[in-house]
């Protein structure tokens, strides 16, 4: 996607949420921040993009990055985050995948194993 507000909308179609109120309680942003980023008014902080993140079963990374990028006053600074971003892709897969196939069982809070599951499954693919 090319746009932080593309993951937000696909989060929020994935949702079903049907109204800014109700993507705003699923996602646990404001409705006027959700109202902002889809407006492309304001870009989502990093607490917005990973639980953009988190409901579409992707890294946080890959929406956090995208968003400091959008936010960033410079080319220079927008061209750091786009490379830290693509960099980072590779880097995640291979240690995601070193470590989803030695991984061994802890406990988890129920919303941090979804995202585990979610993020191992994701990273066993691309292995």
């Amino acid at each position: 996607m090319e746009k932080s507000v593309d993951y937000l909308k696909a989060a929020i179609e994935k949702l079903g949420a049907k109204s800014d109120t109700k993507a705003a309680q699923s996602l646990e942003i404001s409705k006027q921040a959700i109202s902002q980023y889809l407006n492309e008014s304001r870009v989502m902080d990093d607490f917005a993009a990973a639980k953009v993140a988190e409901a579409l079963g992707i890294h946080p990374w890959e929406v956090i990055t995208l968003c400091n990028a959008e936010r960033e006053k410079t080319e220079e600074r927008r061209a750091f985050w786009r490379g830290f971003r693509s960099g980072a892709a590779g880097i995640q897969a291979q240690a995601g995948c070193a470590t989803v196939k030695g991984m061994a069982a802890t406990a988890l809070s129920a919303p941090a194993l979804i995202f585990v599951v979610n993020a191992a499954r994701e990273l066993w693919r691309l292995c």
